[in-house]
């Protein structure tokens, strides 16, 4: 079972955006199993067409929306653990 850790979030009151980091294996819905070194973004899905018609997807393959600021946060503090 993996270890999923909240590493930071944007919302107050829990919910998304958030970035967490993940410690062991994890299935993805492609069905691959992948190990650390991984985090897990969770936002809302972008619904937009044309916006979605611009990023190339694979199978299995989603976007989240979340504020570049969390992104920017959860890089400073995941290499701050390493």
């Amino acid at each position: 079972m993996p270890k999923i850790t909240e590493t930071v979030r944007e919302s107050r009151r829990g919910g998304c955006p958030a970035v967490h980091d993940v410690e062991g294996d994890i299935t993805l819905a492609t069905g691959e199993t992948v190990s650390d070194g991984m985090v897990l973004v969770q936002g809302y899905r972008l619904n937009d067409p044309d916006a979605v018609a611009q990023i190339g997807f694979d199978p299995g393959e989603d976007v989240l929306a979340v504020q570049e600021s969390l992104v920017l946060r959860a890089a400073d503090e995941i290499r701050s653990r390493r």
